[in-house]
């Protein structure tokens, strides 16, 4: 082989290195976006509050509920102090202190909140168990609403958010 059958083959391979590193590139930046958007689009969940029940919502019964579907004992802490949600090779979260962002909701939006995962700004909350809170009638939810109001504020855990590229990739 000569010189020139030799350049023009470092030409082709460079070329190809260059082609494969820019559609690299561009799929990444697809996969971020597209995780993005779908991570921070709004959703149109109207705000329904809760139907009057037949008496005044009983906080103990809140309490053990609060328990049973993991407001207390599980995401949030052991008393709504906050905790780690890890969902080892996908995502890490934070579950915030519940006495330092219930009194940003109102009760029609902590519904939407745990019946569908969704904020007050209308974006996905990541993370959220809906699916366990989704089933539970509207007393259920109010004697549980008014067991967490009634806790006292505690200082609010510092918050994380990480979202691994197979997580991404998935969401894409």
């Amino acid at each position: 082989m000569n010189s020139q059958s030799h350049k023009r083959i470092r030409r082709g391979v460079a070329r190809a290195i260059g082609i494969i590193g820019s559609v690299a590139i561009i799929g990444a930046c697809w996969v971020f976006g597209a995780s993005e958007w779908k991570l921070r689009r709004v959703h149109d969940v109207p705000l329904v509050g809760i139907r009057d029940t037949a008496g005044s919502p009983d906080p103990a019964e809140g309490e053990r509920m609060a328990r049973i579907v993991g407001c207390w004992s599980g995401c949030h802490g052991d008393t709504g102090q906050g905790g780690q949600i890890d969902m080892e090779g996908y995502y890490r979260v934070t579950a915030p202190t519940l006495s330092s962002v219930l009194p940003l909701y109102s009760d029609a939006e902590l519904v939407r909140l745990v019946r569908f995962g969704v904020k007050r700004d209308g974006s996905t909350l990541l993370g959220m168990t809906s699916y366990t809170f989704f089933p539970l009638g509207d007393e259920d939810l109010a004697n549980i609403i008014v067991h967490l109001r009634r806790q006292p504020l505690v200082p609010a855990v510092p918050r994380e958010r990480t979202i691994t590229w197979t997580a991404r990739l998935r969401l894409a």
